[in-house]
This record gives C-alpha cells, sequence and structure tokens, in this order.
C-alpha cells in the first residue's frame, strides 16, 4: 500500500497470507472473488479465468471451499477506486490453484508479434 505508483495500469507484484473471510459480492453464490484478512487489514481478491464460465464454476462449485482457510496469495496489487490483488495463484487447503489469464496474454501476445514479423517481412519482400 505504500508504493504511490500503483494503479490499474502498473501493477505491482506481491505476495500476501492470510484468511479467506468471505466472498467478493456477498450472498453471490457464484462470486468467484474473495475478501482476505491479514494482521493488517482486508483487502479484496480478485480471481480472474480467461472465459467466464470458468469464473463463474469456480465461484459456484469450488469458492466456497475457501471460507476461513489460511491462504497464500501470489499476484499483482492494482489500486482503483477499490485497492485488490489480482491473483495469480492461491495455495490452500493442500492445493494451488492457477489462474490462466497472465499466461494467455503471453502467448497471444507473442502470437500478434509473430504475425506483425511475418506482415513486416512480407511487405518488405513485395517493395
Amino acid at each position: 500500500m505504500a508504493a504511490v505508483k500503483v494503479s490499474r495500469i502498473r501493477p505491482v507484484p506481491c505476495t500476501v497470507r492470510g484468511r479467506i473471510i468471505g466472498k467478493g459480492v456477498p450472498g453471490l453464490i457464484w462470486s468467484e472473488d474473495f475478501v482476505m484478512q491479514d494482521e493488517t487489514g482486508i483487502m479484496f481478491l480478485d480471481y480472474r479465468q480467461p472465459l467466464s464460465i470458468w469464473e463463474w464454476l469456480f465461484g459456484l462449485l469450488r469458492a466456497g471451499e475457501y471460507q476461513g482457510a489460511k491462504v497464500v496469495v501470489r499476484g499483482w496489487f492494482r489500486r482503483g477506486p477499490t485497492p485488490f490483488i489480482e491473483i495469480k495463484t492461491i495455495e490452500g487447503l493442500g492445493k494451488t490453484r492457477l489462474s490462466y489469464i497472465y499466461p494467455l496474454k503471453l502467448l497471444l501476445n507473442a502470437f500478434l508479434i509473430g504475425v506483425g514479423v511475418i506482415v513486416a517481412v512480407y511487405g518488405v519482400l513485395l517493395f
């Protein structure tokens, strides 16, 4: 929280330990987001997946297991109207869950760079 140059565009990598005390949207049974408490206060955790149906299924079938569980969360701290952590991995209950949004973004970026190189080379060969 002390880092000044943090925003939704410029996140800061972080690792936090604490206890899950609730869902991001109280009462919504398919909410995939969490509220975590540690010795310094509470923090909202955003669990993202490439397809919304994965988020919905996780929230409906698996998120309830984490209620009251001690967890270790790795991700990116982002500031907005409400500060939150975008989850990369969440370790708890003897298992590690991974958010696949980051690897998918890397793969998509590599693909677009490859397409750009091919278009540039093809354009040079034509002229």
